[in-house]
């Protein structure tokens, strides 16, 4: 905000000379002299309607934008909880896929037989039914996503 209220100056003055002869205990002098005044005014207007409207704008303003601050603020504490939220539901979801996963290998290799050592890359897949022409050569299969067994090997 600027500043509108401007100073009032005022400068007056005044100046005179004289000249006149006295007498005092029986001493006559004579002589002249001069007499002057300079006076300076510096003011301020206290009644200034623009200095008022300039200061409650500014404060609306000032409201506006601190409410418009904690909306946002809001917003983004509600998006942040929704994403944490969305997060922890991503990794429960994951844990119980991986514990599923986990239970239906266990189911094929007991259904099989087989128990398959953990980290090897045929742990993924189940061995081959024992009426497979391919059980001989030791292939494997995929297991097929609805977990059941064909009657073939379908290899």
């Amino acid at each position: 905000m600027e500043n509108r209220r401007r100073p009032d100056f005022a400068l007056s003055g005044f100046a005179g000379i004289g000249a006149a002869d006295a007498t005092f205990n029986r001493q006559a002098s004579q002589g002249t002299f001069g007499i002057y005044e300079l006076r300076v005014r510096m003011s301020y207007s206290l009644r200034d309607g623009n200095f008022a409207g300039d200061l409650s704008r500014s404060r609306r303003e000032l409201a506006r934008a601190e409410w418009e601050r904690d909306a946002v603020i809001r917003r983004v504490r509600t998006a942040v909880t929704a994403e944490m939220l969305r997060i922890d539901a991503q990794r429960k979801r994951i844990e119980l896929l991986t514990e599923a996963l986990d239970v239906s290998r266990q189911r094929q290799h007991r259904s099989y037989g087989s128990s398959p050592r953990e980290g090897s890359p045929t742990s993924k897949f189940c061995a081959p039914p024992p009426s497979c022409s391919h059980a001989k050569r030791g292939s494997t299969k995929r297991v097929s996503s609805n977990g059941k067994r064909g009657s073939g090997c379908g290899v």
